[in-house]
């Protein structure tokens, strides 16, 4: 089994030593086994699509990682995160910056529980000790499609790139009924934000004294703007924007006919020999965003849950030993069901909540990566 882990001499130089050899990029990914069926596809689409000459850094999303462990220890190319002095830097970070008496009753009275509201997802953050000088991170509920060099050569003139159209549906980012919110970032909110579900950066963006900066302002009041029900996606955009981070979308750079949607919230996707294309355009990954790990469990078991975009899912998910997909049972069965009378009241409470800046935002826009659950 290959895990990476630390040395005498620091947290992530053993890492280094175990991956500088092969090469100076890498990827980085956030897993457990809750989503180990997922993780598999994830795998399997890079090495068809993409290729096996970077290395992939799995991040742990918590403790539960033995499924993981045994799946990379069939991947020479992979390796898991075991560097607990990293995992405890980022770990600490995301507690100090969401350090916030308010936010944590809202979060208690609303899951029964005290403690960190979606706390895995900052991890993902470690990323930026990743002992690559430049990295691409996505979701593991993402099949890549295509080569993801564009990703690398970005870097040449920024520090982050991303590729997606966040900027449509901020308030899945900030705290948009703060005031604090327009006088802090302005225009910048609705041109600049992005979802983390993938990015690209350079190695250590985020140093320590970035990171200095990041919560001396939320101490000082900017904590306001970031959005209760978010995790590490607010918290990088804060800090992206408040310590000019330079950022580029690559979605935003193609003319409007070379663009691509790449979420499955879009209906008339073309699927064609394991590929996805939209308006005959090639996607280069697409994102199950807003289908929970659970539904894809289920279709895993042989459960006929139907979802967006499944069967391709189950085609990269059984790529490489297809004797072992499920024969799936039963009548198809939707996941997402027609809301019922006591749903959609909830749905209008918390539209209503949301105007006023004390509910989770009602799905509008975009759809919003913190629906997923790992």
């Amino acid at each position: 089994m290959k895990r990476a882990s630390e040395d005498a001499t620091g947290p992530e130089s053993g890492l280094r030593a175990r991956v500088a050899a092969r090469a100076p990029e890498g990827l980085c990914l956030l897993a457990n086994d809750a989503v180990l069926h997922q993780l598999v596809a994830l795998l399997n689409s890079l090495e068809r699509n993409a290729d096996r000459e970077r290395p992939v850094l799995v991040i742990p999303f918590d403790a539960a990682v033995e499924g993981v462990a045994r799946e990379l220890a069939r991947r020479p190319y992979a390796q898991l995160l075991d560097a607990p002095e990293v995992l405890a830097t980022w770990d600490a970070f995301a507690a100090a910056a969401r350090d916030d008496p308010a936010a944590h009753a809202i979060w208690e009275r609303k899951f029964g529980r005290p403690g960190l509201h979606r706390a895995g997802f900052y991890r993902c953050l470690a990323a930026f000790d990743a002992p690559f000088e430049r990295f691409l991170y996505l979701d593991a509920d993402m099949l890549v499609l295509d080569s993801l060099a564009p990703f690398f050569d970005a870097l040449e003139t920024c520090e982050l790139a991303v590729f997606d159209d966040q900027y449509r549906a901020p308030q899945h980012v900030f705290d948009l009924a703060s005031p604090r919110l327009d006088a802090l970032f302005g225009d910048r909110v609705r041109e600049e934000v992005f979802c983390t579900g993938l990015f690209a950066a350079r190695r250590g963006v985020l140093d320590a004294e970035r990171r200095a900066a990041v919560l001396a302002g939320l101490r000082g009041g900017d904590a306001e703007v970031l959005y209760l029900w978010s995790a590490d996606q607010t918290l990088l955009n804060y800090a992206a924007l408040k310590t000019g981070i330079r950022t580029r979308n690559l979605y935003r750079e193609r003319a409007d006919a070379e663009r691509v949607h790449t979420c499955v919230s879009k209906p008339d996707l073309v699927v064609r020999d394991g590929l996805v294309h939209d308006g005959g355009r090639r996607l280069p990954f697409l994102h199950y965003i807003g289908i929970p790990s659970t539904a894809v469990n289920a279709a895993c078991e042989g459960r006929n849950l139907v979802f967006p975009y499944r069967d391709l899912l189950l085609d990269y998910r059984y790529l490489r030993d297809p004797e072992a997909r499920p024969a799936l049972r039963g009548r198809p069965r939707p996941f997402f069901r027609p809301p019922g009378r006591a749903r959609r009241l909830w749905r209008k409470a918390r539209a209503r909540l949301a105007r006023l800046g004390r509910g989770p935002a009602a799905a509008t826009g975009a759809p919003s990566r913190e629906n997923r659950t790992p």
